[in-house]
């Protein structure tokens, strides 16, 4: 299935998001930035689609676990993103 299924079947507010899974044989020091091809960002960018990676997630994870960051803070912004990768900071 791709993104374009997804997208037609998606109803009233709901947010298509890309999780990407990249370079994980690599050691966290050694992947590389990018994380999706110029023509997956353009492509998420023009849909308002936002991609992050599952590393990403991890980092949300413990942000929220480990130094109080606020969860719902987090998804809101996720979910407010006009499309392309999401950095979380």
């Amino acid at each position: 299935m791709g993104v374009g299924h997804f997208e037609q079947h998606k109803s009233g507010e709901e947010k298509t998001l890309i999780l990407a899974n990249t370079f994980n044989d690599k050691p966290i020091k050694e992947r590389r930035t990018e994380n999706f091809t110029p023509q997956a960002v353009q492509l998420m960018t023009r849909n308002l689609i936002t991609g992050l990676t599952t590393y990403d997630l991890y980092q949300i994870w413990e942000a929220c676990t480990y130094k109080g960051r606020d969860v719902t803070e987090i998804m809101r912004n996720i979910f407010e993103h006009q499309g392309g990768v999401y950095v979380f900071e």
